[in-house]
């Protein structure tokens, strides 16, 4: 009835959609009489009914779903191997486990609460990683471990889920520091880019993202994994390097550091991963069977939005029609997800907050700086996102001379990316 809840919204067929709702409060009602019976199948429902609250905008419920989830993979064991279980048992469990420790990540820093699923990564101490996607659609009922395991998307997404979570840590001690130290920042970016450049060199050469591998995971029925896999690296990167969009931070490191572009660099990075995020979300909407459709593709699709529209708003003359253009295709990916995903109203409204700050940067120094307003909007994303400065008059006037502290090209130029979002809340 969980999968019901969830699918449903998928359906072609309006009176199926419609029913969704029913099918997931008869997921929960079932659950709830059954939750004291600790069983994989309960873990699942639960992983299932924190989906189907997120996307309909109920975040209290998703994050004690995923904390019963949580509790119950630990209390099963499910990432330690049991001589009694098939291949297909042992992976199923293992994928269970895994697929709570990316979720726990996830959703612990978008709630802004600890993580209950810590892995150790030690050798000999940690779980195995997932067996290569192929081989695991490949096994049978009865089947003996394979011989070789390979390694796949869901192993690589596990490995990159800690460096996520180390990028998500950096940030909020950055975010909450009373001091500011510009080479121990640049030295820590660059320790954690080095660590997803190494994870990325070491992928198989049928990983990387290109039309031919593309191609070949589709006709295998990945697609989707593979588009996906690719958005959340980019996704990882665009966080990484976001805080150098912020151009008095970028100045004061090149001045402390006496290093050239070093920071400018970062920024650039920043817009190149956030380019390539809208690049997979318009492959994803044109390429059949590479449906990008999870309710998460929200908040990775508003983030890189936030970066092309910093580029709009404040980029050179040159860039403005990349930018506006991928700016309205990741707008199309928002208004595909809306029909499924309610919260993506919610969700939206975060970036018409984010423009509004921008602007308002022209008007208070202290407005768009990396600092806990920026990282709430970057990492918690299942909390309401305040406006930072209610104090400050909109910078959207009827007449453009009320405000005329706000520069008039930034102010033409936000009132095309407005028209752009307001487009999106009318469907």
């Amino acid at each position: 009835m969980a999968i019901a809840g969830l699918s449903a919204r998928f359906s072609p067929k309006p009176e199926l959609r419609a029913r969704r709702i029913h099918f997931a409060a008869t997921a929960k009602q079932l659950l709830g009489q059954d939750i004291g019976r600790v069983s994989l199948d309960n873990a699942q429902a639960t992983i299932l009914l924190m989906s189907v609250s997120t996307g309909e905008s109920d975040f209290d419920a998703a994050s004690i779903y995923s904390a019963v989830a949580n509790r119950m993979v630990h209390i099963l064991k499910l990432n330690a191997e049991n001589e009694t279980d098939d291949a297909i048992t042992r992976e199923v469990k293992l994928r269970v486990w895994w697929t709570c420790c990316i979720l726990d990540t996830w959703s612990s820093r978008g709630a802004s609460l600890s993580r209950q699923l810590v892995v150790d990564h030690r050798p000999g101490n940690g779980p195995r990683f997932p067996m290569e996607e192929t081989l695991f659609h490949g096994l049978r009922p009865g089947d003996q471990e394979p011989q070789v395991r390979g390694r796949g998307f869901l192993a690589c997404v596990a490995e990159l889920i800690e460096i996520y979570a180390q990028i998500q840590d950096f940030h909020v001690k950055i975010a909450t520091s009373q001091q500011w130290d510009d080479d121990a920042i640049l030295a820590a970016v660059d320790g954690l880019a080095y660590q997803m450049r190494s994870l990325e060199s070491s992928f198989a050469s049928n990983m990387s993202y290109c039309p031919a591998n593309l191609d070949w995971h589709i006709s295998k029925g990945l697609g989707g994994v593979f588009l996906a896999f690719h958005l959340g690296y980019h996704h990882y990167c665009t966080l990484l390097f976001y805080m150098y969009l912020d151009q008095r931070r970028t100045e004061k490191a090149q001045l402390t550091l006496n290093c050239d572009d070093a920071a400018q660099a970062c920024a650039d990075k920043c817009k190149h991963h956030a380019n390539m995020v809208s690049e997979i979300l318009r492959t994803a909407r044109e390429r059949e069977g590479c449906e990008l459709v999870y309710n998460i593709v929200t908040h990775v699709t508003i983030v890189s939005s936030s970066v092309l529209l910093h580029t709009y708003l404040f980029g050179d003359v040159e860039g403005l029609p990349a930018a506006k253009a991928r700016l309205q295709s990741n707008f199309d990916t928002l208004v595909m997800l809306k029909q499924y995903w309610p919260s993506v109203e919610t969700m939206t409204k975060r970036l018409v907050i984010f423009q509004d700050n921008c602007l308002k940067s022209t008007m208070r120094e202290d407005t768009y700086r990396f600092d806990r307003w920026m990282m709430r909007f970057l990492l918690e994303h299942w909390l309401a996102l305040d406006d930072k400065l209610e104090e400050v008059q909109s910078p959207w006037p009827d007449d453009a001379g009320v405000a005329p502290e706000v520069d008039n090209v930034q102010l033409q130029r936000s009132r095309v990316t407005n028209e752009i979002i307001t487009s999106i809340q009318g469907f």
